[in-house]
């Protein structure tokens, strides 16, 4: 079974980034490359502003294990 490589961001607390970690694991689907931080994930439309964005994108962009296999999960 292929899995579908994600990124995760939640809030820099290692209760809930432990918990975020595990529930998206349980879908036994997405594999987690990465996780990034955001202190106020409420302020913008997805959570996160430009600055998190660009380094999410700069990640993604010079990480050699994400491929096009990598999806965006944002909760509307």
């Amino acid at each position: 079974m292929r899995h579908s490589k994600v990124i995760l961001v939640t809030y820099p607390d290692e209760f809930i980034i432990n918990e975020a970690r595990c529930l998206a694991e349980s879908f036994h689907k997405y594999e987690i490359v990465m996780v990034f931080t955001q202190k106020y994930l409420d302020l913008a439309k997805y959570g996160m502003g430009l600055g998190k964005a660009e380094e999410i994108k700069e990640f993604t962009q010079n990480c050699v294990t994400v491929n096009t296999n990598l999806k965006f999960v944002f909760e509307l």
